[in-house]
């Protein structure tokens, strides 16, 4: 039997779970606590996950939504792909997240404010 497959199996099923856990609606730090791994290994699997769609869509989405790169980026990687996910989600930790500073929290700001002003 080849190691590799035997060594790789477990952690294709965690990667799995993970992103299953991710659609429907858990938070990635929680999921890094929850299965031990780093917030960072956590959205590697998501993007990856992605990127096996098509990995400028959900960049794209928000970029025409008018958010700057980093913004979209922080996005995605939280598994935040539409904006009623946006509106559901709790600022707070988004707010922790890696490469979201003040200025990408007023972009998020900004963008729920508008969208909510218009008809």
């Amino acid at each position: 039997m080849d190691e590799r497959l035997t060594y790789r199996t477990p952690m294709a099923d965690r990667d799995e779970e993970i992103i299953r856990e991710i659609e429907s609606g858990a938070k990635q730090f929680i999921l890094a606590e929850r299965y031990g791994v780093s917030r960072q290994w956590v959205s590697a699997i998501w993007r990856r996950h992605l990127e096996g769609f098509d990995e400028s869509l959900p960049t794209t989405y928000w970029r025409k939504l008018g958010l700057s790169l980093r913004a979209a980026h922080c996005l995605v990687n939280d598994g935040i792909c539409t904006l009623d996910a946006l509106r559901q989600y709790d600022l707070t930790y988004l707010a922790r997240a890696p490469n979201v500073g003040a200025k990408t929290m007023a972009e998020y700001y900004e963008l729920l404010a508008r969208e909510e002003t218009t008809p």
